[in-house]
């Protein structure tokens, strides 16, 4: 009886120990959550899979130079059954605007969630 309890302790600590790493993911530790930016550009990409959607759209900076931008939203499922999302709701050449937190380091990618706190995505067509 001792070593059966024994094992499934073991079991229970192993299984533990090996799904602790999945829930990391979910860190938003690269994006600025305490600062919020807005920018209007030209969808060029999107790549709806797991464990999150990636929209890319081109924006123009203050000398009208082209600079591609990216921002992470959450899951496929999560914005289609929360916000009607689909495949087909943003592609290619749709204008957009997007609120978002920007990296930490500057690189030219946002967390798509208002604010980082998980709210409704901030994004809207322009067209």
């Amino acid at each position: 009886m001792k070593s059966k309890r024994f094992g499934v302790f073991g079991l229970a600590v192993g299984l533990l120990a090996v799904a602790w790493p999945l829930l990391a993911h979910h860190a938003q530790s690269v994006y600025d959550t305490t600062t919020r930016i807005t920018l209007e550009g030209t969808v060029t990409k999107v790549e709806w899979a797991n464990p999150h959607i990636l929209l890319f759209f081109d924006v123009k900076d203050d000398k009208g130079n082209v600079e591609n931008w990216g921002t992470e939203f959450s899951s496929p499922i999560t914005l289609r059954r929360n916000y009607g999302w689909s495949q087909s709701t943003f592609k290619p050449g749709d204008r957009v605007s997007i609120t978002g937190n920007p990296r930490k380091d500057g690189g030219r990618m946002m967390w798509g969630q208002r604010a980082g706190d998980g709210s409704e995505p901030g994004i809207k067509k322009l067209n």
